[in-house]
């Protein structure tokens, strides 16, 4: 995972080198988003017990990404994103969520139209910042850290969106991971929990129309 995680930062930073190099920064634009998660756990063990219903979890996401020109439709489109993402079980006396937050690094190709909507595709890398569960029964809530939580996960992302020209857009996402959410230490076999989100999003892009 480490080796694939400094493969994929090498070929962003050497794609925004030569592409700084070529435009003279001039094609280069940067820009803002905030929007909602709606995101849920797969696999053999994320699956609910007989009588519990599992629920996506709603939280936010938000940061700053650059679009960098590889040719008149083609951008190569970093991002560095905060991320609330998880799941929750419901049962008619207990309701239990499970927040994990992550840093998420998604480093993608967009193809943009002139017509101003784009599709999006890449990898993302996600880096754990900590997580919640939280408890609630018979009226009363606890909460704890949400322990072993994987440093690092590797998600593929898919989306869609619509940029104006004045710079402000939306868009829609979806992404699916590849790696466990958990990371036991010795003999124990980490659980089969992978994590998906559906995003949406408000943006604003400086530097330009297109």
């Amino acid at each position: 995972m480490k080796k694939l995680f400094c493969f994929l930062l090498a070929i962003s930073i050497v794609a925004t080198s030569v592409m700084a190099q070529k435009d003279g920064g001039g094609g280069i634009q940067f820009g803002i988003k905030l929007g909602p998660n709606f995101s849920s756990w797969s696999g053999d063990d994320a699956e609910p017990s007989a009588g519990e219903d599992k629920k996506m979890k709603f939280g936010l996401h938000g940061g700053v990404f650059a679009m960098i020109p590889l040719s008149s439709m083609l951008y190569f489109q970093p991002e560095l994103l905060y991320s609330g993402e998880g799941v929750k079980y419901e049962d008619d006396e207990e309701k239990v969520t499970l927040s994990a937050n992550y840093l998420n690094l998604p480093l993608l190709l967009r193809l943009q139209t002139t017509s101003g909507f784009y599709l999006l595709l890449g990898p993302q890398l996600g880096f754990s910042i900590g997580g919640k569960a939280k408890y609630e029964f018979m009226g009363e809530e606890d909460e704890e850290d949400l322990e072993d939580l994987r440093g690092m996960v590797l998600s593929g992302l898919i989306g869609a969106g619509f940029k104006s020209t004045s710079g402000f857009g939306v868009y829609a996402r979806y992404a699916h991971g590849f790696s466990d959410v958990f990371d036991f230490e010795g003999d124990i076999d980490d659980p089969d929990v992978k994590g998906s989100t559906i995003s949406l999003s408000l943006f604003y892009m400086f530097g330009g129309s297109k």
